[in-house]
Order: structure tokens, then sequence, then C-alpha cells
């Protein structure tokens, strides 16, 4: 079982600023605050960033992301790269009613995650 994660975040204009200390568990569930959760409606998108590490997107922004991405000239192969890298490690994942989503182990192997994580 997940145990409560710390937090120290702020809200502002609907967006959260800070961070959460967290596990995740032997089943690669994460527990998300309250005020974090309310931000996502039950689901958010998780893609594996440029840096290695797991962003979490609302659906919401992760429609404006792959908006922005359509605008840009795809005939560029960088831009077709970083399109399918971009897209093709990312996916839709639900909040169970205990407020905790599920990291998929291909994304917690390349991002390196064991058990300890921050949410920022």
């Amino acid at each position: 079982m997940a145990k409560e994660p710390k937090e120290a975040t702020e809200e502002m204009d609907g967006l959260v600023a800070g961070s959460q200390e967290g596990e995740v568990d032997d089943k690669g569930r994460l527990l998300i605050k309250s005020q974090l959760r309310s931000q996502f409606e039950g689901k958010v998108v998780l893609n594996l960033g440029e840096l290695e590490q797991i962003e979490v997107y609302s659906p919401e922004k992760w429609t404006e992301e792959r908006r922005m991405l359509e605008d840009m000239d795809n005939l560029n192969p960088w831009v077709r790269r970083y399109e399918s890298i971009r897209f093709g490690m990312s996916l839709v994942v639900n909040i169970d009613p205990q407020g905790r989503l599920v990291i998929p182990n291909n994304l917690r192997q390349a991002a390196n995650i064991q058990k300890d994580v921050v949410i920022v």
C-alpha cells in the first residue's frame, strides 16, 4: 500500500506549483494528492520526457502539445523524428478511486524509477 505523499503545493490560476514526494508501489502505482489530482479529472497522459523523466499532462494540455507539433513542418526529418519519439512513449492512464495511477513498467524502466519519486 502506498503511503500518503508529502507535498508543498500552491494553486495559482488553476495550475499547481510546487512538489510532492511519493513512492511507487510494487504494482507500479503512485498515489496523487487530491490537490494535484483535481487538475486531471480522472485521467492523465504520461510521457517520457527529453531528460528521461516522466511527464504528466492533463488530456487538455496534451491535446495542446499535439496541436503545437502538428503545426510544425512534418517534412522536416527532425520534426518527424521528434514527433515519433514524443508520441511513441505516451499513453493515457486512469486515476483509480483511491487516487493512484499506474506507471507502466516500460516508462518506469526508461525513467529509472525504483520506488521514491518527486512530482514537480
